[in-house]
């Protein structure tokens, strides 16, 4: 009976112990290289479980310029057009309902749609306007709700449930360059993390730098940072400390031209709750993709993706990331006036 329970002992001793290492391994470095143990093509059967489809629609009141990005609900399917300042607004099988068209510079409208968001209790969909640094609320039938004038605008935020703001201006090269807290009026209350003013250069994308799912709003580090932070509940954390190689060679300002950089910069970023997806990009090396595997501690690295299990490939990203999915998009093969058609990764 006694070696029984010296067994038991010993064995959770070294449970306890491997599960110390893993801890600290993540909590000091993850390092993912870019020019090592690089595949050239990344199949999706590597990191997707399965694909489904939505086609969005076309009607003669809807027709969508392009896909910025998308937010898809219990019950919804809100498109933010890239090209028309519009929000689409669908049923989950991809039916045309309505749509927020207000643009114009009266009291309830917006100059200039940058962003949006959705706030599911209220059914409230939330645009910011980056002339008049406002967020706009209106009610899923386009009816004006309210607007929140802003400090700054931000170039990315997402509403919190406690009626606050997480707003991002990483890529700007200003003082307040960084991850903020912004309370229900629209006034700075903290700062999260500042962008590294090694790196004050000026990196304009149209991707989100926010992504949300499971309740956390997570980011990664402004660029050429890449530590993936989670923000929940009032607390911050380091997630995951990801350190991407070969690491930056030089500081850098506003004046620097990105395109004569020598490193690699992330150009998008995405994360479920099972994966972080990111790209990268430098003048020497071209394009990096990144699948890391939260649950698996690994990364796979590759140049390019494709489709292994359909064979149809994606025409654009969203951020989308509910329920551990990615949802892209693809212009539709039915008619040249048609509206595009979802493609969602349900992942691994």
């Amino acid at each position: 009976m006694r070696d029984y329970k010296l067994l038991a002992l010993s064995i959770c001793i070294v449970l306890c112990a491997s599960c110390h290492r893993k801890e600290n391994r993540l909590r000091e470095q993850i390092v993912i290289d870019l020019l090592s143990n690089v595949q050239d093509t990344l199949k999706y059967s590597s990191f997707v479980d399965s694909i489904s489809y939505v086609s969005l629609e076309t009607t003669d009141q809807c027709l969508v310029g392009s896909i910025k990005d998308v937010i898809i609900s219990d019950k919804h399917i809100l498109v933010l057009d890239k090209i028309l300042p519009v929000i689409w607004i669908f049923d989950k099988e991809g039916h045309y309902l309505t749509k927020i068209d207000r643009k114009g510079d009266g009291p309830e409208e917006y100059v200039n749609l940058t962003q949006f968001d959705y706030d599911r209790k209220n059914e409230y969909v939330l645009l910011l306007d980056s002339w008049t640094q406002s967020i706009l609320f209106y009610g899923l039938d386009g009816s004006f709700v309210k607007r929140v004038k802003l400090d700054t605008s931000p170039s990315d935020f997402v509403k919190l449930e406690d009626n606050n703001y997480v707003f991002s201006r990483s890529g700007e090269v200003d003082s307040l360059a960084g991850i903020y807290l912004v309370d229900a009026m629209g006034k700075f209350t903290s700062k999260l993390i500042a962008r590294d003013d090694k790196y004050l250069f000026n990196n304009f994308s149209d991707n989100r730098e926010l992504s949300v799912f499971d309740g956390i709003v997570g980011f990664m580090a402004p660029c050429l940072e890449n530590t993936v932070y989670h923000y929940q509940s009032g607390k911050l954390i380091k997630a995951y400390p990801i350190v991407i190689e070969p690491r930056p060679v030089g500081s850098y300002n506003k004046e620097t031209s990105v395109r004569n950089m020598p490193d690699f910069l992330r150009t998008n970023y995405i994360e479920t709750s099972q994966w972080i997806f990111a790209t990268y990009w430098c003048n020497k090396y071209g394009v990096r993709i990144i699948f890391y595997s939260k649950e698996g501690d690994f990364a796979l690295v590759g140049k390019e993706t494709k489709n292994d299990i359909d064979g149809i490939e994606y025409d654009g990203k969203t951020s989308a990331s509910d329920n551990n999915t990615l949802t892209f998009w693809l212009r539709s093969e039915d008619d040249d006036a048609a509206n595009p058609v979802l493609q969602i990764l349900h992942l691994k």
